[in-house]
């Protein structure tokens, strides 16, 4: 089973909730394929003459997707901007910038690729299984990009206020999310760390990498102040990312205890420890779990659910923490957010068409299918749990 073999195959449209209309911000809505959410966020405050903070957008989208996302600019704006891999249209002027709580969730159209017929028979009989029974809630490998096999997570080394250990990952070590090209400068990176003039002569122009290397150059010591000098919305997708791996630790842990059933082992990143995930589940943990929400890990966390409490402190256990060590006191202009996320997730609207030869492997079969789910919950994880499910084997 594969995925996202060619951008076209894997279509997500962010859905709005209704938004105040008629007041100083233009709300676009932009189209964009091959280019990062960041990406677009910058050269849309840049066609504006705007600081790319005061650009609204709630939510990050593949880059290896078609998707459809919304921003807010101030002021008014023509009606179309455009860039290489990205077109904003003006759809209206609202009273306030977007905001998370905006969102009211993503449809998907997909097409699973490389599959038997008996394959794809299995995987619609699966799919219908996970509408209908829902499954846990946890995020999936695209939440993780700044994840280093073997070294962790830039964020978690934010939190532990080792800004040398951030900066290393950063500049030098090979992250999930990172472009061949990327990881083509830390090749060459590695073995020059910490010599600051020779990685600013490799680093890619422009960059951040440059101006956090220009700073390192003069002031080689300073490491929380070059820390700092990353972009802040690049400093809280690091900070958001190991938060989702705490959660997602703590959820495992609490379904563990909660339910002895059918199990599977899911791995959701390399060198870490798999998640006991019921992909099957019974359905008195289905009845129990469908309706609770789990607050993301902060330093203000509170878990009333005696349950929940006590599987979010074993995570952080885990992990060598405490509630009271997140907090990213190093860095000015990030932090981890507050909120609650569902424990439990189903698609919506699920339709599954009849399997097609797949004209990119020979032989074999695809399968489109199409669903909606609520903010912050991901399609891949719903199509990898659901090929677990029907015993297939996956590769998003």
């Amino acid at each position: 089973m594969k995925l996202k073999a060619v951008p076209a195959d894997f279509r997500v449209e962010e859905r709005l909730r209704r938004v105040p209309r008629g007041g100083g911000h233009t709300l676009f809505a932009i189209n964009k394929v091959g280019v990062t959410s960041l990406h677009v966020r910058d050269a849309l405050a840049r066609a504006c003459g705007v600081p790319a903070r005061l650009v609204a957008m709630p939510a990050l989208k593949d880059r290896r997707a078609e998707a459809v996302q919304h921003a807010t600019v101030p002021g008014e704006w023509p009606t179309e901007l455009r860039g290489p891999g990205w077109l904003a249209r003006g759809v209206g002027a609202v009273r306030r910038p977007l905001g998370p709580a905006d969102l009211a969730g993503n449809g998907f159209r997909i097409v699973v690729r490389d599959l038997t017929r008996a394959e794809a028979a299995r995987l619609a009989a699966a799919l219908d299984g996970v509408a209908r029974d829902g499954l846990p809630n946890v995020h999936d490998r695209q939440r993780y990009g700044s994840y280093a096999p073997g070294r962790g997570f830039i964020g978690e080394a934010v939190l532990r206020r080792d800004a040398t250990a951030a900066l290393r990952l950063y500049l030098c070590e090979d992250l999930l999310g990172d472009t061949a090209a990327t990881r083509a400068f830390k090749a060459a990176a590695r073995p020059a760390w910490p010599d600051w003039r020779t990685l600013f002569a490799m680093a890619p122009a422009p960059s951040n990498y440059r101006s956090v290397l220009t700073f390192l150059c003069d002031h080689p010591d300073a490491h929380r102040k070059a820390l700092n000098l990353v972009p802040d919305r690049l400093l809280s997708v690091w900070l958001a990312a190991y938060q989702s791996w705490l959660w997602d630790r703590s959820l495992a842990l609490l379904l563990e205890r909660a339910h002895h059933g059918r199990w599977r082992k899911v791995r959701s990143l390399p060198d870490l420890p798999p998640h006991a995930l019921p992909l099957d589940p019974s359905p008195e943990l289905v009845r129990r779990l469908g309706g609770l929400e789990m607050e993301l890990p902060n330093a203000r966390a509170r878990w009333p659910e005696p349950e929940v409490q006590a599987a979010a402190q074993a995570a952080l256990a885990e992990a060598a923490l405490t509630t009271g060590d997140l907090k990213a006191r190093i860095v000015k202009r990030a932090w981890l957010g507050r909120g609650r996320r569902a424990l439990w997730v189903r698609p919506l609207e699920l339709e599954v068409a009849e399997p097609l030869p797949d004209d990119r492997h020979p032989g074999r079969w695809s399968l489109a299918v199409s669903f909606v789910l609520g903010p912050g919950s991901y399609a891949t994880w719903v199509l990898r749990a659901a090929a677990a499910r029907g015993g297939l084997r996956s590769a998003a």
